[in-house]
C-alpha cells in the first residue's frame, strides 16, 4: 500500500470504523438470510433477516431444532446410516424440556435459551462463539447467536441433514469439488412455431472469479493487491508480505470469502485488509 494511503488510515479512522460497521451489518444481514432459509424450511417457520431475533427469542424455535435434529440422528441410526468417523462429536440425544408457550422477555424464555445452551455444550461448541441467554432473550448480541447456530448448521450438514447453503459450501469446499447439479438430464428444447415470438434470452449468471477479481482491481495502492486464482473459487491474495488464502462463493447477490473457519461478504473483508479504500470512504461519507 503507498505511503500516503498508510498516512490516511488513522486521520479518517472513526469513518474507518463506521464503514466498517456498516459492511459488517450488511455481511450479518447475508448470513442471517441463509440461516432463515434453512430454518424456515427445515421447521415450516416464518423468519426471515428482519424478525430473526423476535423469532428466536422465546427459544421455543431452537428446542424444536434441537428435536428435529435427534429425529434425524434416531433415523438414521435405525437404518444403519449413522458414520460416527464422519462427525466431531456426537449428537446429545437427551430431550430437551421447554416451554412452548414461552412468551417474549419471560422466565420461561429464558429458560428455554438456558435449556439450548446446554445441549450445545454438551455437543461441544466452544464458549467462543456460544451465546448466553440474555444475548437471545434481551437482543444482546446478535452475532454470538449467528455463530452458534452457523456451527450447529455445519455439524448437522455432515450427517445429511437439511443445512444452510454455507454449509454446503463449506463441506464442497472442504472435499476439493463444487456443488453439483442434480444428474437429472434437462428436457429437450421446445421448438418454436412461426407465431411464437423468439424467447428473451435469460441473463446468465455472472462469472465468480471475474468478479472476485474486478473487486480486487478496485484497489489504488501502488502496488496493487496481488491476486493468483487456484481453481475452484480458491485465491491466494498478498500485500506488502502478508499472504491470505480465501475461498469465494456466491450467496445470493453477494460474493461470499471464507477465511480459516469463517465467513464474511467480500467487501467487508477488504474493508479490513485493504485500508486505501478509506479513500473511498472519505470521498462518500454521507453514505455511512
Amino acid at each position: 500500500m503507498c505511503d500516503e494511503a498508510e498516512d490516511e488510515v488513522d486521520a479518517v479512522s472513526p469513518l474507518l470504523q463506521k464503514g466498517l460497521a456498516v459492511k459488517a451489518a450488511e455481511s450479518l444481514t447475508v448470513i442471517k438470510e441463509d440461516l432463515s432459509e434453512w430454518l424456515s424450511n427445515l421447521l415450516k417457520i416464518n423468519i426471515n433477516a428482519e424478525n430473526f431475533m423476535t423469532v428466536l427469542d422465546t427459544g421455543v424455535v431452537l428446542c424444536r431444532l434441537v428435536g428435529a435434529i435427534q429425529e434425524h440422528t434416531e433415523s438414521l441410526k435405525k437404518e444403519g446410516k449413522l458414520e460416527q468417523p464422519k462427525l466431531e462429536q456426537p449428537v446429545p440425544m437427551t430431550a430437551i424440556k421447554y416451554k412452548e408457550s414461552a412468551e417474549h422477555g419471560s422466565f420461561f424464555a429464558r429458560d428455554n435459551a438456558a435449556n439450548f445452551i446446554k445441549w450445545c455444550r454438551t455437543y461441544k461448541i466452544g464458549e467462543a462463539i456460544l451465546f448466553e441467554s440474555d444475548d437471545l432473550v434481551m437482543h444482546k448480541d446478535e452475532k454470538l447467536v449467528v455463530l452458534t447456530l452457523l456451527e450447529v448448521a455445519r455439524r448437522i450438514a455432515k450427517l445429511g441433514m437439511q443445512s444452510t447453503q454455507l454449509a454446503m459450501m463449506e463441506i464442497a469446499i472442504d472435499n476439493d469439488e463444487d456443488i453439483k447439479a442434480p444428474a437429472t438430464p434437462p428436457p429437450p428444447p421446445k421448438v418454436p412455431d412461426a407465431k411464437t415470438p423468439p424467447a428473451k434470452k435469460r441473463k446468465l449468471p455472472p462469472n465468480l472469479v471475474d468478479s472476485v477479481i474486478k473487486v480486487i482491481k478496485e484497489c489504488q495502492c501502488n502496488p496493487q493487491i496481488f491476486i493468483e486464482h487456484h481453481g475452484k473459487g480458491k485465491f491466494r491474495l498478498e500485500r506488502q508480505g502478508k499472504e491470505f488464502i480465501v475461498f469465494a462463493r456466491f450467496l445470493r447477490d453477494k460474493i461470499m470469502v471464507r477465511v480459516g473457519g469463517g465467513w464474511d461478504t467480500l467487501d467487508h473483508f477488504l474493508l479490513k485488509h485493504d485500508p486505501c479504500r478509506v479513500k473511498v470512504l472519505r470521498s462518500d461519507q454521507k453514505e455511512f
